[in-house]
């Protein structure tokens, strides 16, 4: 089932690479100064576009470039908490990636009413209410890699929805967990600063005028 996802996603990092190959070996054998124009040539036409719907409100695309792969998300969630949530996850995600980390590929994150460049001129039917993902895999990556590391690439990018949803669970129930701790501390500091109720003092003389029963 996951290679329905992480499928399309190889055959257009095969192609990237098959660009990466010839356009380097064009720059190997062409005339000083024209190894450029040789490269970008000999690269080709990438494919189009291509759509996947990966939720029911959610949808994936495939932007293939020259010289990249770009996998954009719309993330689409109910509830309102969630959404701000995962807005906020989102946008820490990204923070993370952009430091030094060998392993992890650059990505952004667009607000709902922004859609990245690569979708202008496409017809979002479910506008997302949390926003748009976009993963970068670029031709070094790709460069020499065999099939097995295609598809060792594709599969966590593809299946990040998941790591998405798993990781919105976990903090929603660390929130709770505080919240129940906090409500729990402030119950006892409110107990501990109850007065305890004061006795009336009485008088023997008062005690004295009490009717007998």
């Amino acid at each position: 089932r996951s290679w329905l996802l992480v499928g399309p996603l190889v055959e257009r990092l095969r192609w990237l690479r098959s660009a990466v190959e010839a356009a380097d070996a064009a720059a190997r054998v062409a005339a000083p100064g024209d190894a450029t124009a040789r490269a970008t040539a000999a690269r080709g036409t990438p494919p189009d576009l291509l759509q996947l719907q990966v939720r029911r409100l959610e949808t994936c695309w495939i932007a293939t470039k020259p010289d990249r792969v770009l996998i954009i998300f719309s993330i689409s969630l109910e509830d309102k908490v969630d959404v701000a949530l995962g807005r906020a996850f989102c946008q820490e995600f990204v923070d993370t990636a952009w430091k030094p980390m060998e392993k992890a590929p650059p990505c952004s994150f667009s607000e709902p009413r922004d859609p990245p460049s690569s979708l202008r001129g496409v017809v979002i039917a479910e506008p997302p209410n949390v926003g748009f993902l976009t993963l970068t895999l670029s031709e070094d990556v790709v460069r020499g890699a065999s099939d097995e590391r295609l598809v060792e690439l594709a599969r966590p990018v593809m299946t990040w929805r998941n790591f998405f949803s798993f990781h919105l669970k976990h903090a929603k129930t660390f929130l709770h967990s505080r919240l129940r701790r906090g409500i729990d501390q402030w119950s006892q500091t409110v107990a501990r600063a109850k007065q305890p109720p004061r006795r009336s003092r009485t008088t023997a003389e008062e005690r004295g005028k009490r009717p007998a029963f």
